[in-house]
Parts: structure tokens; C-alpha cells; sequence
């Protein structure tokens, strides 16, 4: 039989595993069946990703000569990043998934940036 519990109040455990105590649906055992949030740690990882994308792009920019100048790779990243770090900073141990979807659209959106300048790049002569 479910129950809705009523809390809002964080227990430090993982959410998979979590007594429902915000309010989510949770079976006789108290176990949590439906997620709304995240663990903090993930925003930590799209950071750390990002930091890998900016390393990984500047070497390819370095060794071959192709796609964006450094300089455009860390301006087209900086905004994004700090962002994510504000984020990062400011959020509670767990973080609701509709912020997650946000940083996912987001994610999408500079992708398909980075793609289209990329691609304007390929064409364009590099003037350093």
C-alpha cells in the first residue's frame, strides 16, 4: 500500500534509497518510489565534464589546427561554467530534477552552438 509522507527535511541518504520524507509517494517500508531530486554530487560532474571538454578542445585546437582558437573555446565555455558553479554553490544537498532539465536543455543548446561554430570555422580561414 502507498502513502504520502510529508516532510522537508533531508536525510543525507542516497536518493534511490531514501525514506520518503518530501512528500513522494513510499511503499510500507518508508523506501521512496518516485524521485524529484538529484544528489549535488551531479552538478559536480557536468562541471568536472566541463573542465575535460575545455582541456580536450584546446589540445585538438593545438595539435590540429582545427575548430576554435583557444580563446573562443574558453569564452564560449566561461559563461556556461560559472553558471553551473553559482548553481553549484547556492544549491541544498539535493537539487529538483526540473533544474537538472534546465542544465540539460542548456547542455543541448551549447552543443549545438559549439557545433555551428565549429563548422563556420571549418570554412573560414584562421587568423591569429
Amino acid at each position: 500500500m502507498l502513502q504520502k509522507r510529508h516532510s522537508h527535511e533531508f536525510s543525507g541518504q542516497s536518493p534511490l534509497c531514501l525514506s520518503a520524507d518530501n512528500g513522494a509517494f513510499a511503499d510500507e517500508r518508508g523506501i521512496r518510489l518516485l524521485t524529484t531530486t538529484l544528489p549535488l554530487f551531479y552538478i559536480d560532474l557536468i562541471l568536472g565534464f566541463t573542465l575535460l571538454e575545455a582541456v580536450f578542445l584546446v589540445w585538438r585546437y593545438r595539435a590540429s589546427g582545427l575548430g576554435l582558437s583557444d580563446k573562443d573555446i574558453c569564452m564560449g565555455l566561461l559563461p556556461g561554467f560559472c553558471l553551473m558553479l553559482g548553481l553549484r554553490f547556492a544549491a541544498q544537498a539535493e537539487v529538483p530534477l526540473s533544474v537538472f532539465a534546465c542544465l540539460l536543455a542548456a547542455g543541448v543548446a551549447h552543443a549545438l552552438d559549439f557545433y555551428r561554430r565549429y563548422r563556420l570555422a571549418a570554412e573560414t580561414p584562421h587568423q591569429n
